[in-house]
């Protein structure tokens, strides 16, 4: 077993569809939850992730390479 921490589904969910969006606000309206929950829940992966930057905004989602791959994976896994 890995002693990596894993990350609620929910905030799989969170990065998944701000990938896909390239937005935290339209991943929140998506969700059916507030911009600030879908914040809280991105911070749990944003600060410890090579994956994934905040551009522009607090709201905007720009995807790194390896982010982009991490994205389609997570998407198949909740798919």
């Amino acid at each position: 077993m890995s002693d990596r921490p894993r990350l609620p589904l929910a905030s799989l969910r969170v990065f998944e569809a701000a990938a896909r969006h390239e937005s935290f606000l339209r991943a929140a309206d998506e969700l059916a939850i507030t911009p600030a929950r879908s914040a809280a829940r991105s911070r749990r992966w944003k600060p410890t992730s090579p994956c994934a930057c905040s551009s522009g905004s607090n709201r905007a989602v720009r995807l790194t390479d390896t982010g982009q791959r991490l994205a389609i994976g997570v998407r198949q896994g909740i798919g």
